[in-house]
């Protein structure tokens, strides 16, 4: 039996497409849903880089390129990665670095 297979051609859309993805999530939510204490979007697209590569290439090893159901469903995994973290992360990042402890870290315990 012959495997169905991809354009030559076809394998770098394929390979970039999920990191848009990614940075299209964070854009739906900072467009659709923002919250009060939402980090500006170009702090959220720079933070999105290192956070893309940590959660987008690990998912890229696991794709099947042939079955196209299975290839949009990651995407749209990855796609809720890009709503659901990258706010967070950006201000857990942000207060980490003005030496503010988390906000679901009580203040009162000792740090160390």
């Amino acid at each position: 039996m012959v495997e169905p297979s991809l354009p030559p051609l076809l394998y770098p859309v394929m390979n970039v497409t999920p990191y848009l993805a990614y940075f299209f999530g964070i854009f739906v939510r900072y467009r659709v849903m923002p919250s009060p204490t939402s980090p500006p979007l170009k702090d959220q697209m720079l933070l999105g880089v290192p956070m893309a590569l940590l959660i987008v290439s690990p998912m890229l090893a696991g794709i099947d390129y042939t079955k196209t159901s299975a290839f949009l469903t990651v995407v749209g995994y990855i796609m809720f990665h890009g709503m659901a973290l990258q706010e967070s992360a950006s201000r857990k990042l942000k207060d980490f670095i003005r030496g503010q402890p988390p906000a679901d870290e009580d203040p009162t315990l000792p740090r160390g």
